[in-house]
């Protein structure tokens, strides 16, 4: 399962731990491994030592060469494309939108198991409803309204990104690398 988390860009290693205890431990109990942009959070030593007594290996993704942990990357990019017709245009919701953007992401079948994370892990997709029945409290049921609405909004949103991937993937050609193989390096970002 994919789980967003706000967090401010000060939040500290305590910080950290605090959030993986509220949002992914209580849930999935605790990770063989995480991995890590080596940013100074999670290179903290308070984490270090966390890590190490709760057994769980901490692997950075190469300094800058972001896409050394592809997942990650992946999941940025779906999700700013998912947020972006959404948000006001201050982008001072963005927060609000995180647990629809999380529902739908473990709601949206995979190319490659033909299966969606909430199947995967609960072996069914979640039930939802559209069909509204008026309930006799209108701010329940302009609620209701808002959120099947929402859902609406956020299925034809994974569409429309599914295929825009797909159009930018068919133009795409990963060279091909073997072990050996010489390449050219941008030092720029490397001090020695």
């Amino acid at each position: 399962m994919v789980h967003f988390i706000p967090y401010k860009e000060t939040a500290t290693a305590e910080d950290v731990a605090q959030l993986f205890l509220e949002h992914v431990w209580k849930l999935h109990v605790t990770p063989k491994q995480t991995v890590s942009d080596r940013g100074p959070t999670f290179n903290s030593k308070f984490l270090r030592v966390l890590y190490k007594a709760l057994h769980i290996a901490l692997s950075y993704s190469t300094a800058y060469h972001p896409q050394s942990d592809g997942q990650t990357e992946i999941k940025n990019q779906w999700l700013e494309s998912y947020l972006h017709p959404f948000i006001n245009h201050r982008q001072s919701d963005w927060v609000n939108w995180l647990p629809l953007a999380e529902f739908a992401h473990n709601n949206a079948k995979s190319k490659a198991t033909g299966k969606s994370l909430f199947e995967i892990v609960y072996g069914r997709s979640p039930m939802i409803s559209l069909a509204l029945e008026p309930t006799g409290s209108p701010a329940a049921d302009d609620r209701a309204k808002q959120l099947a609405d929402t859902i609406q909004e956020v299925q034809a949103s994974i569409k429309w990104a599914q295929e825009r991937y797909k159009q930018a993937d068919k133009g795409k050609q990963r060279p091909e690398l073997a072990p050996g193989d010489k390449v050219w390096l941008l030092a720029s970002n490397i001090t020695s």
